[in-house]
């Protein structure tokens, strides 16, 4: 599953799901937006996959992507992997997020090129184990 966190950047998710659609990804996302987001209204109207699912949480004040991520892990204990993902990236290749999984197996960790941006890893695979 992957784990995708968003604030007050509908439109970039939006330009993710054609991403998605076009790459031909088919893997679950969790989407999890908070509460209060200003942009609430807007992800409402998203056009969300059908293995796509939202978490809606409160936001604390001292909320971190690695709290995120351990709230993922402590909500689905046994997922054969999971994915990090940011709202900000645009997958260009075909059938990327099922590469990225066999790549990582069920103990190991895939992180792709990166495309034009060589400055870290927007997205990445662990394997469940």
């Amino acid at each position: 599953m992957w784990i995708l966190p968003s604030r007050s950047r509908p439109h970039n998710l939006l330009r993710l799901i054609d991403a998605w659609v076009r790459t031909g990804a088919s893997t679950p996302v969790e989407l999890c937006i908070d509460l209060d987001d200003p942009h609430g209204l807007q992800y409402d109207a998203l056009p969300l996959l059908p293995l796509w699912s939202v978490k809606i949480e409160t936001r604390h004040p001292l909320c971190t992507l690695s709290s995120i991520y351990n709230n993922a892990y402590r909500r689905y204990p046994n997922e054969p992997w999971f994915g990090f993902i940011s709202d900000d990236v645009v997958p260009i290749t075909n059938g990327w997020d099922s590469i990225l999984i066999e790549a990582a197996g069920r103990d190991g960790m895939a992180v792709p090129a990166g495309g034009h941006d060589s400055g870290g890893a927007p997205h990445f695979v662990l394997g469940g184990d």
